[in-house]
């Protein structure tokens, strides 16, 4: 049972994160509740099968023609979101993988472009997704914080681009103006006319 659910979740992580990360909840959940004796090595195999994969979870990369997936539907396939990321810490702590729950916040924190702190990470943890509250959680939340941090210190780039798009569907002079400039890459500022500004 171990093994082939290994391959499983070797086979899945990239397209069906949140599916897999769900067995384990829910594996988690009817081992806690019965307490039978083997199943302990199979979560703990399952767990860290997942973590091998959170940093390729929801990436898209051309599949080799060899694969079969053609039991596959476009656009099924899943990305992590921080609620699943969360659930999955808290089903470690809940297990005692204290090991292993380290490593995946390590893994997830060394992964922002799949994990990104400020639109999937910061959410899921101030909404309070049940997942501890040890030293591994404030670890991430410093991580969090840090990235906010660090991007508000700084202004944002000024555009390079200062074109707008606009339908106007008058054609005098005027109007004619305001478009050419409202079109114009380069030009920020544009003086109209005070008459014009009456039209506008």
């Amino acid at each position: 049972a171990s093994s082939l659910l290994k391959k499983l979740l070797d086979e899945s992580m990239r397209w069906r994160s949140q599916s897999c990360i769900g067995l384990l909840e829910l594996l988690a959940e009817r081992y806690l509740e019965s307490n039978k004796r083997g199943w302990a090595k199979t979560l703990h195999t399952a767990a860290q099968a997942i973590i091998d994969h959170l940093p390729e979870a929801g990436v898209e990369k051309q599949r080799s023609d060899s694969s079969d997936w053609s039991w596959r539907r476009e656009g099924e396939d899943e990305k992590p979101d921080g609620d699943c990321v969360l659930r999955f810490l808290g089903t470690l702590a809940r297990l005692g993988f204290e090991g292993l729950r380290a490593d995946a916040v390590d893994t997830v924190i060394g992964t922002p472009k799949v994990y990104e702190p400020a639109d999937l990470l910061a959410p899921a943890l101030i909404a309070g997704v049940d997942s501890g509250s040890d030293q591994e959680m404030q670890h991430l939340w410093q991580h969090c914080v840090q990235f906010l941090l660090a991007r508000s210190s700084a202004p944002p780039p000024a555009p390079t681009d200062w074109r707008q798009s606009v339908n106007i569907t008058c054609k005098c002079a005027d109007c004619r103006e305001l478009e050419i400039f409202a079109g114009d890459a380069a030009e920020r500022t544009h003086r109209f006319r005070v008459l014009s500004l009456i039209h506008i």
